[in-house]
């Protein structure tokens, strides 16, 4: 390179340097944030503030009576055809609560899962005990205290796993 262009090329790095230092340049940029911000709030808010006629359209079909019913009476039509099997699908009526207690039934109890009591670790890091239980045939790793739904192990030993099942405990050795 010539040195002529050398010399220009640093004059001008001299140029940008003081202006940087001096912070002629905070102003330049805050001028333009300010412009890009006017156009992005310009472009959302004018067509708001227009207002908007609607022509009529007839592309769209008519509506059923059903719809417009329940349009009219602010309420929601629940009796839709199902997207699938294309039958129209009906919703019984939610009775009074006070006549539904009289026929509520009592439900059945819950039976316990089967489990089976594998063995137990500790950590001592930590110093928790956790029992290896298979439930219903899945192997799980549980801590003392720890809630599975209704389950509750309550006990953890080297021999024995207590288990707190709507609020009866069961006892299960080691296998």
């Amino acid at each position: 390179m010539p040195l002529e262009t050398v010399h220009l090329v640093h004059q001008q790095v001299l140029l940008l340097n003081s202006i940087m230092k001096k912070k002629l340049f905070l102003p330049i940029l805050i001028v333009a944030a300010l412009g890009v911000w006017g156009i992005i709030l310009y472009r959302i808010f004018i067509p708001q503030l227009q207002p908007v006629v609607a022509e009529p359209n007839n592309d769209f079909p008519a509506i059923n009576q059903t719809m417009a019913a329940a349009w009219r009476h602010d309420t929601l039509n629940i009796d839709y055809a199902d997207p699938f099997t294309k039958r129209i699908k009906t919703r019984k009526r939610v009775q009074d609560p006070q006549k539904s207690k009289a026929k509520k039934k009592k439900e059945p109890e819950e039976k316990i899962p089967e489990i089976i009591y594998i063995g137990m670790s500790k950590n001592i890091t930590q110093n928790k005990v956790m029992a290896w239980v298979k439930i219903d045939g899945v192997e799980k790793v549980v801590t003392k205290g720890e809630k599975m739904g209704s389950l509750k192990f309550t006990s953890i030993t080297n021999d024995k796993l207590k288990v707190k099942f709507n609020g009866k405990t069961y006892e299960y050795e080691k296998e």
